[in-house]
């Protein structure tokens, strides 16, 4: 499923789709008042607000006349969580390959190792 949010997350008009909803969600109270707060065209609309239910990000809700939409908050919350493993991950990368510094090899009286000088009487 995460995958597929993202997916859904990643084209520009459904991101500002998805912001307004998560930032005002008084914004879905009402599809006609959400399309003219986008400013998408309403066909182009319809067809971003299903790849986003699609994807489980939100949701439509009957409420007589009216139909509402919401930001699924469980979507929310796992896409939140994936992002923050993925911080985490890489942040532990990036510590981890840091090359340690002169300190962490201290210096011999011998200028080269034994394997790399000549045999000796040669």
């Amino acid at each position: 499923m995460h995958a597929r949010a993202f997916r859904a997350l990643s084209h520009p008009r459904r991101m500002r789709l998805f912001r307004l909803l998560a930032e005002q969600p008084q914004a879905g109270e009402s599809i006609h008042s959400l399309i003219g707060l986008s400013r998408i065209p309403e066909a182009s609309f319809r067809h971003h607000l299903r790849e986003m239910e699609l994807a489980g990000l939100i949701k439509r809700q009957r409420k007589g006349p009216t139909v509402r939409v919401i930001v699924t908050p469980q979507a929310l919350q796992a896409a939140m969580e994936t992002v923050r493993l993925l911080l985490r991950h890489r942040s532990h990368k990036a510590t981890a390959s840091v090359r340690p510094g002169p300190a962490a090899f201290p210096r011999t009286t011998e200028h080269s190792p034994r394997h790399c000088r000549p045999p000796a009487g040669s």
